[in-house]
């Protein structure tokens, strides 16, 4: 599998504690209720995803792809992002908690 493909994924109340997902496609995928806490996700096309109650303090998010993520009830207190990751247009992760870098 290559870093390319679109990973059709169900990780709904899984622990995924830093695990590296940079760079994956996660488009669409159910992490709703899922423990990512320093799990990297830099690059990652997270467009689409599921993101209901997720745990992500200490997540890299830099230059993730998450337009179209559902994020209104996500936990990213803490979470990192960067200048060139992009979020839903109602999503203002300052708001949030989230870490300029």
């Amino acid at each position: 599998m290559t870093r390319d493909e679109v990973i059709e994924a169900v990780f709904r109340g899984d622990s995924l504690k830093g695990v590296d997902l940079s760079g994956t496609n996660l488009s669409g995928a159910d992490l709703s209720g899922a423990d990512l806490m320093c799990a990297d996700l830099r690059e990652a096309n997270l467009s689409g995803a599921d993101f209901t109650e997720v745990f992500l303090f200490g997540a890299d998010l830099s230059g993730a792809e998450l337009t179209k993520a559902h994020m209104s009830r996500a936990d990213v207190f803490g979470a990192i992002y960067d200048d060139s990751t992009r979020f839903p247009d109602d999503f203002n992760p300052e708001s949030h908690g989230m870490v300029k870098v």
